[in-house]
């Protein structure tokens, strides 16, 4: 077993201000989570897909010239908050589709700037491409939220270690 799996949750790899790559205004309340390529990607909340990027799929590793070659899916979920899914394998949804908190939306994957295959999750106040990030908290099953950090594990209901 790779620890992978939804009951061993997954590793958040960077946190808020992670030394890697979340040190700037850009990325600095991004979340990352090893998951092996395929895993499958769920709305964190009910919008509209605002931007589908799936122009690259052979793209990987740490080089600078894969800067801004990645794989994405951003979401508008209210007026104020849009969240991006960054290195993903495939989209399954397309512009302007409605989604609903839970659904399907992709898979994961390793394409862009990506040291190993994981989800770079993003929230954001604005859909500029500028914008800085934002903080949120996840909801588990169980109602009650979170903010990961780096170094932990978790699925649908929080911290597993």
């Amino acid at each position: 077993q790779d620890g992978n799996d939804q009951m061993d949750g997954f590793l958040c790899t960077q946190g808020r201000g992670g030394h890697l790559t979340h040190f700037f205004s850009g990325n600095l309340h991004a979340i990352d989570f090893r998951c092996p390529v395929g895993t499958p990607l769920l709305a964190v909340g009910d919008g509209v897909v605002l931007q589908v990027l799936q122009e690259n799929n052979a793209v990987t590793g740490i080089g600078t010239c894969n800067l801004f070659l990645w794989n994405s899916i951003m979401l508008q979920l209210r007026d104020d908050l849009f969240v991006e899914y960054v290195h993903i394998e495939r989209a399954c949804v397309g512009v302007g589709d409605r989604v609903t908190k839970g659904q399907v939306i992709g898979t994961s994957g390793s394409v862009g700037f990506s040291p190993e295959p994981h989800l770079h999750f993003a929230a954001y106040r604005s859909c500029l491409a500028d914008a800085p990030t934002t903080g949120i908290l996840f909801e588990t099953s169980k109602k009650s939220t979170f903010s990961p950090r780096a170094g932990y594990r978790y699925n649908e209901n929080g911290i597993v270690s």
